[in-house]
């Protein structure tokens, strides 16, 4: 099983809501295998603002960093 497809398994396991789920900025790190600061800095367009100190990254938005970062 190539990455793809690896991938593609991965996104197809989770329901849509969790795929859409705001995740905690130490999470996505996680999701992406990139640091949440790498995040923020080279990413800002996908980095959601929960409140005066909360950020987060759509699941999906996470997943899709760690396939482009792969490629």
């Amino acid at each position: 099983m190539n990455s793809d497809e690896h991938f593609l398994a991965l996104i197809r396991s989770m329901s849509p809501l969790e795929l859409l789920r705001i995740a905690p900025m130490d999470e996505a790190g996680r999701l992406s295998s990139l640091s949440p600061d790498t995040i923020e800095r080279d990413h800002p367009n996908i980095v959601k603002k929960l409140s005066k100190r909360r950020k987060g990254v759509r699941v999906l938005d996470a997943l899709m960093l760690r396939e482009s970062e792969i490629a």
